[in-house]
């Protein structure tokens, strides 16, 4: 329930964001397409706005008219979550480990 009515919030945001993303759907569809961001949510353990909002701000930096899919969007809720708060993204992370293996040799034994 709660899920459900963080999509009906979020939607109208994405639609103002991705402006072609719902041309010339029908009521039918747009519900199809509501109902498999509330499971994606759900699944995902999206449940929060803040989450949603940590979304968002990644959405609305994309230049493409259309909108992402759910799983594409649950990824940026993350990804951002994770920023806020100071951890490293996936690039800084592998830039890291790299490093850490090319100085390996340098840190004594634990």
């Amino acid at each position: 329930q709660q899920v459900a009515q963080i999509i009906n919030g979020v939607f109208s945001q994405l639609l103002a964001t991705f402006p072609a993303s719902l041309a010339n759907r029908d009521q039918n569809e747009l519900n199809e397409i509501r109902r498999q961001w509330v499971l994606a949510f759900r699944e995902n353990g999206i449940t929060t706005m803040e989450q949603v909002n940590a979304g968002m701000r990644v959405a609305r930096r994309q230049n493409r008219p259309f909108l992402p899919s759910p799983g594409q969007f649950v990824a940026w809720c993350r990804e951002e979550a994770s920023v806020i708060a100071g951890l490293p993204n996936v690039s800084e992370l592998v830039d890291m480990v790299y490093e850490y293996c090319r100085k390996r040799g340098l840190y004594p034994d634990a």
